[in-house]
């Protein structure tokens, strides 16, 4: 059976800001290695364990996008009880240049948005 898919405001405010950091909306290349982005989350619909639990916690696991040093993590937990996969917020590599544009700032993913996710992952179940 397949899972729902579920992207938190802060992770879709992180795709957001991908989708502007990398100028998707103008260069084709950056349009489909974003668009493979989405396509990869969205298959967490099938198969959701297939992907490792994060070190920070045995609850959570994360989905790598993109290639070394270029790497989008996204961290997820899995609700057996409701059939879905639920998407927190999104970790960059630093100096990440995709379509010749490189963003600046790096993201990380902080404790805090880890806790808030393993808490409701515990609320859920």
């Amino acid at each position: 059976m397949p899972y729902r898919v579920e992207i938190t405001a802060r992770a879709t405010g992180d795709l957001d800001r991908i989708f502007g950091a990398i100028n998707a909306e103008n260069s084709p290349a950056s349009t489909r290695w974003f668009n493979g982005l989405h396509q990869s989350l969205r298959s967490l619909s099938e198969m959701p364990q297939r992907s490792p639990f994060i070190p920070e916690s045995r609850s959570l696991r994360h989905l790598l996008y993109g290639n070394k040093p270029h790497i989008y993590r996204a961290i997820y937990f899995v609700d057996e009880q409701h059939s879905r996969v639920v998407i927190i917020p999104f970790a960059m590599a630093p100096g990440l240049r995709i379509g010749g544009k490189l963003c600046q700032k790096t993201q990380k993913t902080p404790r805090r948005e880890i806790a808030m996710a393993l808490k409701r992952a515990k609320e859920v179940r």
